[in-house]
Order: structure tokens, then C-alpha cells, then sequence
């Protein structure tokens, strides 16, 4: 709720939240893929390293979705079909977790 809680909710901070292992996970194997890029773009100054990080961002992110596409989400629908009945126990509520006799104290 409030301001921030809105913010939060602005639709480019949740994609950026949906693909953020992804984006972790593999953003320097990018930096270093364009390498030679950033060697190329020197010469240009500002304007050269300008380019370079738009298109780190663009690569990573980019990226970041193909793996989340084609890789986490798919792994992520199957594990419904994992649950235990232990796990499903776990998502009784906090009231009925606790014991009687301490709630009687």
C-alpha cells in the first residue's frame, strides 16, 4: 500500500524482478561476449560508451527473458506436480500450528 508499494508494482519493476536470477546469473558471460565491441567503440568517446552500455543492458536483459522463457518458467510449472502432502500441511494457518496448550496460557 502507499506510494512505494505502488512503485513496486509498475509493470518494468517486475519484469526486471521475473528476470533478475537470469540477469544475475549471466550478465558478465555478455559483458564478455561483447568485448570486442567495447575495444571498437573507444574511439568514439562518450558517445562510444554510451552505445556500449545501452547495449550491455539491451544484451543482458534480452538474454535474461530467453532464459526465463525457455528455461525458468518451464522448470517452474512443473514443480505443482512435486508437492507432498507435508508441504501442503505447511500452508494451514499460523493458528492451527500451535499447540492448544500454549494457547491456553
Amino acid at each position: 500500500s502507499g506510494l512505494y508499494g505502488r512503485v513496486l508494482c509498475l509493470w518494468p519493476l517486475k519484469s526486471i524482478g521475473t528476470v533478475s536470477y537470469g540477469l544475475y546469473m549471466t550478465h558478465i558471460l555478455v559483458f564478455v561476449v561483447i568485448g570486442s565491441f567495447e575495444l571498437r567503440m573507444l574511439q568514439y568517446g562518450a558517445w562510444g560508451n554510451l552505445a556500449v552500455v545501452v547495449t550491455r543492458i539491451v544484451l543482458s536483459f534480452g538474454f535474461a527473458a530467453l532464459l526465463w522463457v525457455g528455461f525458468e518458467k518451464p522448470i517452474l510449472r512443473l514443480k505443482r506436480r512435486f508437492e507432498s502432502p507435508r508441504e501442503v500441511q505447511r500452508e494451514a494457518p499460523a493458528a492451527e500450528l500451535v499447540p492448544e496448550t500454549v494457547l491456553a496460557d
